[in-house]
């Protein structure tokens, strides 16, 4: 560990992606700065977002990538001046060697850009030697497995960026640093605009990236028009340029007249005006980002393809009010006729828990079961045991195979990426349990579920067969190639069947959805092989095959363990009630901090 901290000097981090993207990078700065004290960090970024930079203190050097005018130059056909753009921009990135690069914008063009840069080590998508896109590091491939099997991820895009660089996550959320002339400012202009302190402000944020992904105007008027009824709120309205319609369109109907600053604000004058706020209700959207990271109590509004899990609120005690339809999540850029998640939650359900919230003092621990709930959920967030976040429902129900597939995911990918692959098995199962107790209010797994979990442990078995049948192959193969006289007959037999068992393993992940997770993984290792010969390629992907059959045999265990639980109704209540007075503890102690700090 000493070593690698004195060796790793200069790190380049590749995000050219969305405002939003960018603030969640912000855990992987800090841990960085942590784990390689003295290290150099360089951060590339779509300059239309360069300014939210000057808010990440652990950032030596931004260099800022005019996308959209190197893109005009592109269509126009202006070639070669979009090729000097380049050229200059990477001159300038390759003044010197990095130890690390990172690449968190997974497209091509940056893959091929990437290739460009002199590094030691690269980590995301980039380009090989022979010209072919390649996945490096096993959670860069993990995370282009989790848009193909959205309903089995269990992580969020922050813990998967922090994994992927090496950072262990310590339960940290996202962190900006507003320097304190800002926060003078922001008291002082909403003091000016009558906003006097100690007055409730809740911040309202319209717009999204995409129109699947905004809650309906309507809906946030009459959230505002209650809140301003029931608590005497001041509502800020906040956004970009783009969005000023929306804000127009809130006026006209609203009773409560709202500081409107959409499309007013630079990004740090923003920051500050939402450190403000007692309270954010979001779309997902940058400004839900910046506010968490600002140290806001936000409202996560998931709707369209959002699937909060991945890009909700990155903080501890913050809440997400979700749809739950067969069709939850849409599919990205998508084009629904009629979005029923947007009119299943309801203003009515929001206000209900904002009342919660702000009545109870950031603590809103269960809310009660009822029809009108039934298609809804109600999340808080929180930090596990492990420095993950993670999102608790507050609606019990009855678990779903879906939900106990992502519990059971959680572990084994943790361990199998991680190389943690003895023991911790029987914690990982009472981890397990533990939630199906606590979140489920439950005494046992629904015997539905158990019949679904049967078939599953079937579906592994036959999958195992055939890892087990390519590892045999694998390995031969690799002994064979290295003797002096290799059988090549043979070699080629046993790499033919090698490639029938392969079709047989991706026919059975199509076939039964929760296999998919583990083939794609699986072809995404044999996509990003860097084996110079056949003995290496053959022991590469022996590997591969070894690493497959510990997550079937630890899915295995788990399963046989959640297939044979069975709680006391007394056991269930007493966990309740210790875990309900340690989170009361714990958010009271947060609460008077943060008014403290106000």
């Amino acid at each position: 560990m000493k070593e690698e901290r004195e060796r790793m000097k200069r790190v380049l981090i590749v995000n050219l992606t969305r405002m939003g993207d960018l603030v969640q990078t912000t855990p992987v700065l800090r841990g960085l700065k942590e784990r390689h004290p003295g290290v150099e960090i360089s951060l590339l970024v779509n300059s239309n977002f360069a300014d939210i930079c000057l808010m990440m203190p652990h950032v030596d050097r931004v260099v800022p990538v005019h996308i959209s005018t190197l893109v005009e130059r592109i269509r126009r056909g202006a070639l070669i001046e979009a090729y000097r753009e380049v050229e200059t921009l990477l001159h300038g990135l390759n003044e010197d060697t990095y130890d690390l690069v990172i690449n968190f914008t997974h497209t091509v063009p940056t893959a091929l850009l990437i290739s460009l840069i002199q590094a030691e080590e690269v980590r995301g998508l980039s380009i090989d030697g022979e010209g072919f896109t390649v996945k490096r590091h096993p959670w860069i491939r993990y995370f282009f497995n989790v848009v193909p099997n959205r309903a089995l991820n269990p992580f969020h895009l922050c813990d998967i960026y922090m994994n992927a660089a090496g950072i262990p996550p310590k339960g940290q959320g996202l962190h900006l640093h507003l320097p304190s002339e800002m926060k003078q400012w922001a008291r002082s202009f909403l003091r000016e605009n009558g906003v006097e302190f100690g007055s409730l402000l809740v911040g309202l944020q319209l717009g999204a990236s995409a129109e699947d992904k905004r809650w309906p105007v309507s809906c946030f008027v009459q959230v505002a028009d209650q809140l301003e009824r029931v608590f005497g709120a001041r509502i800020l309205l906040v956004g970009s340029e783009e969005e000023e319609i929306l804000g127009q369109e809130f006026e006209r109907s609203a009773a409560v007249r709202p500081l409107n600053l959409i499309g007013k604000t630079r990004l740090v004058e923003l920051a500050a005006l939402l450190s403000c706020c007692d309270l954010f209700i979001s779309n997902d959207t940058g400004p839900l980002h910046i506010a968490t990271a600002v140290g806001t109590l936000c409202v996560d509004i998931s709707v369209g393809s959002v699937r909060a899990r991945e890009t909700g609120p990155y903080g501890d005690g913050h809440y997400v009010i979700e749809a739950e339809l067969p069709c939850s999540p849409c599919r990205f850029h998508s084009h629904c006729p009629r979005p029923l998640c947007k009119e299943i939650i309801s203003p009515h359900m929001v206000m209900e828990v904002v009342k919660g919230i702000l009545q109870q003092r950031g603590l809103l621990v269960r809310l009660p079961p009822s029809d009108r709930w039934r298609h809804v959920q109600v999340y808080r967030s929180f930090f596990d045991e492990e420095g993950l976040i993670d999102y608790r429902p507050l609606i019990p129900r009855t678990p779903k195979l879906e939900e106990i597939l992502r519990y059971l995911y959680r572990s084994t990918w943790l361990r199998l990426i991680n190389g943690e692959n003895g023991g911790r098995a029987e914690s990982d199962l009472e981890g397990v349990l533990r939630k199906i107790r606590l979140w489920h209010r439950t005494r046992g797994v629904p015997g539905d579920v158990k019949a679904d979990l049967v078939k599953v442990r079937g579906v592994l078995y036959q999958l195992r067969g055939l890892v087990d049948g390519g590892l045999s192959r694998a390995t031969w193969i690799a002994k064979e190639s290295a003797k002096a006289a290799p059988n090549l007959p043979w070699i080629q037999d046993l790499g033919e069947g090698l490639e029938d068992v392969e079709a047989e393993m991706e026919t059975l992940a199509l076939t039964h959805s929760v296999l998919k997770p583990l083939y794609l993984f699986f072809r995404y290792g044999k996509e990003s092989l860097t084996g110079e010969d056949l003995r290496d390629l053959a022991e590469e992907t022996a590997q591969l095959y070894k690493e497959m059959r510990l997550h079937i045999e630890r899915l295995l265990f788990l399963i046989e363990g959640v297939g044979r639980f069975h709680a006391s109704k007394r056991a269930v209540a007493e966990e309740e009630g210790c875990r309900g007075l340690a989170a009361s503890i714990s958010l009271n102690v947060v609460g008077k901090e943060a008014m403290s700090q106000q």
